[in-house]
This record gives structure tokens, sequence and C-alpha cells, in this order.
């Protein structure tokens, strides 16, 4: 008989798929493994697909999904009506774990986590919870309790949870990730790379859109704009001249087996500050211009960004502060101070995050 894991989550995909790597890669035993997400990939009411949606079937996981509503932090319309899919979502979780019958069950945060954690616990399954930031997420703060075992990315985060039975671990990150490291020198002509995720790329990419030609005439850049903003982002290039244009590669998004050959040519990254994206930043010492989004649970990009800017690798600009001017200053600057910035830069971060995946792996596998 296999042994039966099963993952959840309503964000982290890339953490959860370098975790799920390193199980397989493991080969103990027999593993089935599935994946319970969010029917869309902005709440529970079906908008779109999400990564993990996208991602997961390449890798031999089961994907799965529930019609998960969020729990609210503050009472709005909209909160109202997307909290009406919590006992939804509770139905869906306590048929599918009485179907698949899973060993242990890995949550990795997020509102799609919270009825599958709940469940498990009720049906006496151990549950191990994965907590990628710096600040602990709400689903995770409140399933602590019901955990086996509590796996960090971060040891800011060892406050939000009991101690007796929180581990570090670092934060997984993909093998093909951990294995670059810093460049020995730049690029010439160096190569931008500009990525801001799903929700957060708009700003960012109406900047770059404004900064363009000047950057272009010092840079390659890469762009990944997020599929919402691709098709009017890619219209820049009719903006540019020939020469220009040549040096402007654009993509609505990337798998994530694509980002170890973008990060290999990339010399700096313009990035959001999630937690993988900025632990990523800290892996491969690519210098960097991070903006952390504005609005997150307990501010908790800007505290991802001020990591990689203590580690000497970042340079941070608040998005009040985003412009043509301030971009292209930072720019200047990371430029004259590359050497420095990708020799002297703290690397006990990536040095950590570099086994955090095995870590992770050996926890899930000491419950089968």
């Amino acid at each position: 008989m296999s042994n039966k894991i099963l993952l959840t989550g309503g964000h982290a995909g890339s953490t959860a798929l370098a975790t799920i790597k390193a199980i397989q890669k493991a080969r103990r035993a027999t593993q089935e493994i599935y994946w319970v997400g969010a029917a869309s990939a902005h709440t529970g009411i079906n908008t779109g697909k999400t990564f993990e949606e996208r991602e997961f079937g390449k890798h031999d996981i089961n994907y799965l999904k529930i019609h998960a509503g969020k729990i609210p932090r503050k009472i709005t319309f909209y909160a109202l009506i997307n909290s009406l899919l919590l006992p939804v979502g509770f139905f869906e979780a306590l048929w599918l774990i009485a179907k698949i019958r899973p060993n242990v069950i890995v949550s990795f945060g997020g509102y799609a986590a919270f009825p599958v954690v709940v469940i498990g616990y009720l049906m006496q399954i151990p549950i191990v919870i994965q907590e990628q930031t710096v600040v602990a997420g709400l689903t995770n703060r409140i399933t602590a309790r019901l955990a086996s075992k509590i796996a960090i990315g971060r040891p800011q985060s060892m406050d939000f949870f009991p101690k007796s039975k929180t581990v570090l671990t670092g934060l997984p990150l993909s093998e093909d990730i951990t294995s670059l490291g810093p460049k020995p020198k730049i690029g010439k002509p160096p190569v931008l790379l500009v990525t801001g995720g799903s929700r957060g790329a708009r700003p960012i990419n109406q900047v770059i859109g404004k900064a363009l030609t000047e950057i272009l005439k010092k840079f390659k850049v890469i762009h990944l704009t997020g599929e919402i903003d691709f098709s009017r982002v890619e219209g820049f290039k009719d903006t540019l001249s020939e020469d220009l244009a040549r040096r402007y590669e654009v993509h609505a998004h990337v798998a994530p087996d694509e980002m170890k050959e973008l990060y290999k040519k990339s010399d700096i990254i313009i990035s959001r500050a999630g937690a993988n994206s900025a632990a990523e930043i800290l892996s491969v010492g690519r210098p960097a211009i991070i903006i952390p989004l504005p609005i997150t649970w307990f501010d908790e990009q800007r505290k991802n960004a001020q990591l990689a800017e203590n580690a000497g690798i970042a340079e941070v600009i608040e998005q009040k502060d985003l412009n043509k001017h301030t971009l292209l200053t930072t720019l200047n600057k990371i430029l004259k101070n590359w050497d420095a910035m990708t020799k002297n830069y703290d690397r006990s971060w990536a040095k950590l995050d570099k086994n955090a995946a095995n870590n992770v792996a050996e926890i899930v596998l000491s419950y089968l």
C-alpha cells in the first residue's frame, strides 16, 4: 500500500513544489501526492487558474480544489459574500480527506488550507505547517495549535508559534535556483530581469514603460508582466527603435522550471518582495531593486525586503516613491556598486535555504 501525502495552501506554489520534489527524490516509500487548493486564483469564485493548477500536473501531483472562502479580516460586503463559502469549503475538505485518507497533511497557509487542516485534525491525521514569511500568515497562526510540527523559513516568525513543536528549516527553494549562486562578473550589456508577480505587476509595469527607452540604452531587459498586463506591455515594443526592440524580451509568465535560465542570464533584478522572491534574490546573489506591495498582512513584504536590503544585495523603493527618476537613479547606483554587492553581501540566508526543501521533506516523511 502506498503512502498518501496531502498538501494544501492558498499560495506558496513555488515553495510547495520545491518541497514536493524533495519528497519525490527521497523515494523511501511509494507515495501518492495530492494538492488541495482554491478554486480560483483570487477568491473562492472561479475567476481563473491558479499557479498550482497550471503547474502541478506536470510533476505527478494530483491537483484538487475546493471553494474555500476567506476568513474576513474586516467587515465589507465582499468579505461577507466570500465568507459564505467557508462552510462549502469544510464540506468539500471533509469529502476529499475521507476519500483520500492521507497519512499526513502539509499546510503552506492561505485561506484554502484552513478547512483542510481543521478537518484533518478532527480526523486525527498529523499536520505539518510550513511558514515562509518573516511574520506568520493568518491561517498558520490560527491552525498552529492543531499542528504536530511547524517548519519556519525565518527565525523571526518563531515568536508566532509554540516553540516546543517549531523548527527552523529555511525556506524551501527549487534546487535549480539554489545551485546558481552569484555571477563572477556583470554582463556586457547587463541583463535586467523585471518581475512583479501576478497581482502586483501593474505599478511596476507602468514605470518601466516610462523609463524603458533609457533603460534599454544600458540593458537588455527580460520583462515578466503578469497575465493582465501582457498585451499592453508587449505594445511598448511598437514605440521602440528596431535596435532597442531587439533588447527587450516580454513574457506574461514563465514556468518555474524556466526561472533558472532567466536568473542565470540576469545581472540585476526588479521585483516585489514576496517571501519566495526575496529568498531567490538572496540565493542567486543578483543585486536587486525590491518594491514591496504596500498593503500586505502585518506589512510582510516590507519586512521581507528589509532582509534582502540588510544583507546588502538589494535597494528598496517604496511604491509611493516609485517613479521614472527613482527607478533610473537606483539602477545607476546598483550598476556602480554591482561588484561590491555581489561579492560582499551576507549569504547566511542563502546557506539556510539551500537545504530547506530537504529539511521540510524529512519532517513530512517522518510521519509515513
